[in-house]
């Protein structure tokens, strides 16, 4: 606890931030295959829809996909310019209508809307479609290039991070925090950058011929807004981004830094200590749920929650402060609040065990009485029919002798 409280210290606030930033997600999203969703709600900054329009490994029929269109994108280009990025991976625009297309790139060019993508597929029915829109235009990534290498394997990389001191504090600050010692760093494909664009980090080392390197991150300000987009040639579900392998290559934080810098948002200025505010926040939902699956679990044997219901209510109560605070970027009361929340949550979970496992004291002594009772009744019956039986035989009868 007092290392927890200690990062404090080192936390500058900032500028507050002009409430949520919504995030449009689009393509190979759904949540079984795709980290996105969990990105985003990681993240208590962000607010995110996601609009699935690619079936992989997640087996969706087209008209299935066609629903989730029509359900989840903006019905109207006034409820898209309610969101404040884009994320593109590895969209089908045969789903898409003209005028939905329209809606998309005029956001990007003409209102300033953020963005990232990948979307260095080669397959024909992913970049065809794709490059037959007006979006490509936006982007900061060669696709015709890309497409032509004829090269569509996913290889492995090591990472160089831009430190150019001019850049925004995008990327360059994860350095210090060892996010260049992962070797292999994981899985991309291969990714070219257009003229007059900014390349925030490369790959390395790369098993192409000819190709020992490639742009990892690009982005350029684009349109009449000079809207902030960026291209990666990381795809979403690689180790990049969900960290299946255990290792700590701050995926969240990346996210976030590239969403923010794109929305005009201030960076935050110590990533460690907001990181760990992150990690808190999400720690909190985890714990949450098991107490909730605690709490039910006492109620079936017929136990009171009555006073925990009530604190649960109360750590719910903090958390929204806490996540208020760090909305407005006051990360020192935030963290303030959430050490706060985690000595109350400590309690109530202790509270909570104690009731179970008064509960399951019960529950074995009712079984334990059932079964000696079972046990006695058993144990009487066996003697009276067998034993007892035995001990008064009936009287057996003679044959008389005739007269």
């Amino acid at each position: 606890m007092a290392a927890f409280i200690g990062v404090i210290a080192m936390i500058s606030t900032g500028q507050a931030m002009s409430g949520p930033v919504r995030i449009l997600a689009i393509g190979q999203v759904d949540p079984g295959y795709s980290p996105i969703l969990g990105l985003m709600n990681s993240e208590p900054a962000f607010d995110g829809t996601l609009v699935i329009c690619r079936s992989i490994f997640v087996e969706y029929t087209v008209e299935e996909l066609r629903r989730f269109l029509r359900l989840y994108f903006p019905r109207s280009y006034e409820d898209l310019l309610g969101y404040d990025f884009f994320v593109y991976d590895q969209p089908m625009m045969i789903f898409f209508g003209d005028r939905q297309v329209d809606w998309m790139y005029r956001a990007l060019e003409e209102e300033g809307t953020g963005a990232l993508a990948f979307t260095t597929s080669q397959r024909t029915e992913m970049f065809v479609p794709w490059m037959n829109t007006a979006l490509p235009r936006a982007f900061p990534h060669d696709q015709e290039r890309i497409i032509a290498t004829g090269k569509y394997d996913i290889v492995s990389y090591d990472i160089d991070v831009n430190e150019d001191p001019s850049l925004p504090p995008v990327l360059a600050p994860f350095v210090e925090l060892g996010i260049e010692e992962i070797r292999p760093y994981g899985r991309i494909r291969l990714l070219f950058e257009k003229q007059g664009t900014t390349t925030w980090a490369t790959a390395e080392n790369l098993p192409f011929f000819g190709y020992p390197s490639c742009p990892l991150f690009v982005s350029w300000e684009y349109g009449e807004e000079r809207s902030r987009i960026w291209a990666t040639a990381n795809q979403f579900h690689h180790p990049f981004w969900d960290q299946s392998d255990g290792l700590e290559r701050y995926a969240l934080d990346v996210f976030s830094n590239i969403v923010l810098y794109c929305c005009g948002r201030e960076l935050p200025e110590d990533l460690l200590a907001v990181h760990l505010i992150r990690g808190n926040f999400a720690e909190y939902k985890a714990r949450m749920g098991m107490l909730y699956s605690l709490l039910d679990f006492i109620e079936r044997f017929g136990a009171s929650t009555g006073r925990m219901q009530v604190q649960v209510e109360l750590l719910d109560s903090m958390d929204g402060e806490a996540r208020a605070l760090y909305l407005d970027q006051e990360y020192e009361l935030a963290m303030e609040r959430q050490v706060e929340v985690l000595e109350l949550f400590n309690g109530v979970e202790a509270d909570a065990v104690r009731v179970k496992e008064n509960a399951l004291l019960w529950v074995f002594l009712i079984e334990w009485m059932a079964v000696t009772g079972t046990f006695a009744m058993v144990a009487f019956l066996t003697w009276s029919l067998m034993v007892r039986r035995r001990l008064y035989r009936e009287v057996g009868t003679t044959r008389g002798s005739g007269v």
